[in-house]
């Protein structure tokens, strides 16, 4: 949330509590865009930093031992 999107989000998920989880966008054509491991506090704040042209990505979070998935539209400015 919040879904779309400007230039951060966040993601509250049911994943492993582990100390990392690895968040990455997808283009609609899926093309990595964007990839970063984040520390796990609850809830994964994730900053494009306005980098993502508008439009639908695919951002997926995995941690050791679960995978999460979801459609995200980026609004234009």
């Amino acid at each position: 949330f919040p879904n779309p999107v400007n230039d951060q989000f966040y993601i509250t998920c049911d994943l492993n509590e582990g100390p990392a989880v690895l968040v990455v966008l997808y283009d609609i054509l899926g093309n990595e865009v964007y990839s970063k491991v984040c520390i796990k506090d609850g809830q994964i704040a994730v900053d494009t930093e306005n980098r993502l042209s508008p439009g639908t990505y695919l951002v997926t979070a995995s941690s050791d031992d679960k995978f999460y998935k979801r459609k995200l539209v980026i609004a234009s400015q």
